[in-house]
């Protein structure tokens, strides 16, 4: 088969299921989750014919497609960008789930926008959604914390991700 059609055979039977399950993975026990790294390495490696040395970044970047660690923040940052600027789009068990800095603190101060960082006293504490979510998204620049639509906020959370990587 074509490269371009084995592409969208890709996209569509196998990429959609692997982020659906990335949270899944993610929150279990790592080994779930390297596992699911290799098979994804490795069918991108079989669908495009490379050698075993070929790295990921260039794996992925003929796919236009994200390692799945990327992909994973990704959609911790787009969760928190949806509660915090459209949170009618989410259902109503999101209401109280992220909480901010001015929540907590009530002077004004520069991370009064942040994501709170909860405790986490252990490792299992640091692989929990909202630990997560806090830390990558106070490490995120100003004008991704903007106020902006799902897709403008797409495009530069992917522009990031690809600078970040560079």
């Amino acid at each position: 088969m074509s490269s371009p059609i084995l592409q969208q055979i890709y996209f569509a039977f196998v990429h959609a299921h692997i982020v659906y399950n990335i949270e899944l993975c993610v929150n279990s026990a790592s080994i779930y989750f390297n596992r699911l790294i290799a098979f994804n390495n490795k069918l991108l490696q079989i669908l495009q014919n490379k050698t075993y040395n070929c790295t990921v970044t260039e794996l992925c970047g003929n796919y236009n497609t994200s390692t799945l660690t990327t992909l994973h923040q990704f959609q911790l940052l787009f969760l928190v960008h949806k509660y915090v600027h459209h949170r009618y789009l989410l259902p109503n068990s999101f209401t109280n789930y992220i909480v901010l800095n001015r929540t907590i603190h009530k002077h004004d101060n520069r991370i009064q926008n942040n994501v709170h960082l909860g405790i986490a006293n252990k490792h299992f504490g640091k692989r929990r959604l909202r630990f997560n979510t806090s830390t990558i998204c106070n490490s995120l620049t100003h004008s991704l914390k903007q106020p902006c639509s799902t897709e403008q906020f797409t495009k530069l959370t992917k522009l990031y991700f690809q600078n970040k990587t560079m």
